[in-house]
Formats: structure tokens, sequence, C-alpha cells
């Protein structure tokens, strides 16, 4: 079994033209959920132009088969997808255990970034050096991963975290950013 990443680009105007297909994309998502196909789905925000699917299957045609038939994609509210493979490194967990989404409280929190091609790896390289490891010390943290992705535009960067509940990430991220606002020294990030 492996996980795929589904990419959607959506239309300008894709908030204000969904409605119409939204309930059938909603039954899609979780049939695919119910079946154990999907494991995460979402739209990025700010600005609401992408959305990120995350199947576990043993063929990259699940993925595929789902977007063909998805009527945000048939309408046309999605102008270009992708399935790519994601090998997961940290977070995957071994064959008859939890999964880390498998409604045990878990919660992924997402960041997403844009920057210019010769700005992404010392982004990157901050974020591996400085960030990640200041996270990894906080209460309720499982697991981050990084994903980039080339395009006409520079580079997007997302950034996924693990974390044991909603209230441990809220509060230890929380606690992270109220440091660094009241001014006590810490890593930039």
């Amino acid at each position: 079994m492996g996980y795929y990443a589904l990419f959607y680009d959506t239309v300008d105007d894709f908030t204000a033209r969904r409605a119409a297909d939204r309930g059938e994309h909603l039954r899609l998502l979780r049939e695919a959920h119910a079946r154990g196909e999907l494991v995460l789905a979402g739209a990025l925000a700010e600005p609401p132009d992408r959305a990120l699917l995350v199947f576990h299957s043993d063929r990259r045609s699940v993925a595929e088969d789902f977007a063909r038939k998805d009527p945000y994609v048939v309408n046309g509210l999605v102008r270009h997808w992708e399935v790519r493979p994601w090998t997961v490194v940290v977070g995957d967990e071994p064959a008859g255990q939890q999964t880390p989404f498998g409604g045990d409280g878990r919660i992924v929190r997402l960041w997403s970034a844009r920057t210019g091609e010769h700005e992404a790896k010392p982004y990157l390289d901050h974020l591996q050096a400085s960030v990640i490891p200041q996270i990894r010390r906080l209460k309720g943290y499982v697991a981050a991963t990084a994903l980039t992705r080339v395009t006409d535009s520079g580079v997007e960067i997302l950034v996924a975290t693990l974390w044991q509940s909603p209230r441990q990430s809220k509060s230890s991220l929380g606690r992270m950013w109220r440091a660094r606002s009241s001014g006590r020294k810490r890593p930039r990030s």
C-alpha cells in the first residue's frame, strides 16, 4: 500500500461556483473515506485556489478514478489535477495499528507558502533546521512533513504537522507564537 496525493488547481471563481456540485463532491469524499481509500482531504486557503486529497491504496488509479468522476472536475471547477506518489517519511503506522488519521482524535495542521524558485531552498532549510526541531519539542506533536511543487509562478510548499489532539496543537502552537510576540529569544520561524 502506498500514499498518493491528488492536487486540484481550481478556477478563479471556484468558491462562488462550487455550490451546485458541493453535495455530490462531499458524498464521493465520504464514500472514498468509508472504503478506507481517502485518508485526508481539504481545500488550501489564502487564496482558496487549490485542494489536496491524500489516498492510501495499492493503486494510483484509485486517486485518478476519483478525480475523473468528481463533479468539480467534470463540471470545469478544477482547471488542472495531478496525482503524485507521496513517500511518507514520518507518521505512517505499521500494519495493524491505528493510522494517524483513523479517528483517534489526532489532527493535522496545514501551512502553505509560495515562493520564488531561488527562495525555496533557504525556506526549506530554515524549516528543517529551526522550525521543525522547535515544533518537535511541543506537547502533543507526532509528525511533520513538507511537500513541494514547482509551478510556472514559483514553488509551492505545503507543510503538514500531526498532533495528538486539536486542543494540544492549539495550546502548544499558541504558546510558541505568544513567546515569539513577547520578545523572548527563540529561533525565527
